[in-house]
């Protein structure tokens, strides 16, 4: 990412696009599956990296591991040059390849 400068790359990170358990028991949101693609929230996911892609800011959920819940917060991402998106499951969906 050096080379391309700084302010030049983005990270959008998968974690951050699970799926928001809170209407689940503490118990059952222990009891999910977090590395099956039915885990994540694929359409946010994609209508946010299109949204990025196309030059517009997006805000980025706040996951809350400790809960399973999506926080109230999210993490504002202006468009840039070169955009990495990491994850385990990024490659299951052929709208991320």
């Amino acid at each position: 990412m050096e080379e391309y400068g700084e302010g030049q790359v983005v990270v959008v990170e998968q974690d951050a696009y699970y799926s928001d358990l809170s209407s689940l028991s503490l118990e059952n949101r222990h009891n999910q599956n977090f590395d099956h693609p039915d885990a994540i929230d694929i359409e946010l996911f994609n209508q946010q990296l299109i949204s990025l892609i196309k030059g517009h800011s997006i805000e980025i959920p706040v996951y809350d591991f400790s809960t399973h819940s999506r926080s109230n917060k999210t993490r504002k991402v202006d468009p840039h040059h070169v955009i990495v998106v990491e994850g385990i499951l990024t490659l299951h969906y052929p709208s991320l390849r």
